[in-house]
């Protein structure tokens, strides 16, 4: 997996943003893209709330 990181200015506090690709079996991606449709948020703010919620859950 290659990474890239940038300076986001818009979101989270000017954190460095490190860009990534995910793989997703297409069942998983129209789920996520419902989910998202359905919660008027991005892919990406799905995805980062779920990350960060399994983060946490682990206390990461």
């Amino acid at each position: 997996m290659t990474a890239k990181k940038t300076t986001d200015t818009t979101d989270r506090s000017k954190e460095t943003i490190v860009n990534m690709s995910v793989r997703l079996p297409e069942s998983v991606h129209e789920r996520l893209r419902k989910l998202s449709y359905e919660k008027r948020l991005s892919m990406h703010a799905v995805v980062l709330e779920a990350i960060e919620k399994e983060l946490s859950a682990r206390k990461y």
